[in-house]
């Protein structure tokens, strides 16, 4: 079976997003079939800079989404009817809050445009830094009666900055391949600030969450 790369997703970090995490959400957010084939990657991709010169390529890692060659435009047109990452990341933490880029040249997306949001995706990549944090259980986890999971505790990191408001201090947060570290991404100027706050990360969990979610929280209580 013959693969193209039918897409990528801007601001995924590709050395850190989880594959068998973001398929899971993917397929429940596609409602698909587990034999659909498509699959992710992270890897090196190019994409042509102008339609007039498409010879010359802009490569830049990614985390792409890969099909069948003949799935490809049904695959694409799949993720186009996805609701966008605003409205996606409130149900879907993980995956939803990144726009998907298709690769393949339609009248809706120009060569040029793909290329823009891949340089978007090398400067926000590039600006992120990772803090490590032991002794953490799945990020998947719920640790409330509501269903709030460990990852949205997470992304609800912030900080007032006088003059600016308040900010989100986290991108993304990933298992590792390690289960009881986790890897924290968060813009570099935010980077302190967020050390600041993960150093006490485990007394605010067993202050904050119910004691029955401890164990689903912590790896060692």
């Amino acid at each position: 079976m013959t693969l193209v790369i039918c897409g990528f997703f801007v601001g995924a970090h590709p050395g850190h997003f989880r594959r068998e995490d973001v398929e899971k959400e993917l397929r429940q957010r596609l409602q698909i079939l587990d034999d659909f084939p498509f699959q992710l990657s992270s890897r090196t991709i190019s994409v042509p800079k102008d339609a007039s010169q498409k010879s010359e390529r802009y490569a830049f890692p990614a985390v792409a989404i890969e099909t069948a060659a003949r799935q490809a435009k049904k695959l694409r047109e799949a993720f186009f009817a996805l609701s966008p990452p605003v409205m996606a990341k409130v149900d879907h933490p993980y995956a939803g809050c990144y726009q998907f880029v298709p690769t393949l040249q339609s009248k809706e997306w120009s060569l040029h445009k793909t290329f823009q949001l891949a340089t978007v995706h090398v400067k926000i990549c590039d600006n992120l830094k990772a803090i490590y944090v032991q002794n953490l259980q799945d990020i998947q986890n719920e640790i409330g009666p509501r269903g709030h999971t460990f990852m949205r505790g997470f992304l609800g990191m912030q900080h007032e900055i006088e003059g600016k408001g308040t900010i989100s201090l986290v991108h993304s947060v990933h298992n590792t391949g390690r289960p009881n570290i986790k890897a924290v991404l968060v813009p570099a100027e935010n980077f302190n600030i967020a050390i600041d706050q993960l150093a006490i990360l485990h007394q605010g969990l067993l202050s904050d969450v119910p004691p029955s979610y401890h164990r689903m929280c912590l790896w060692m209580v």
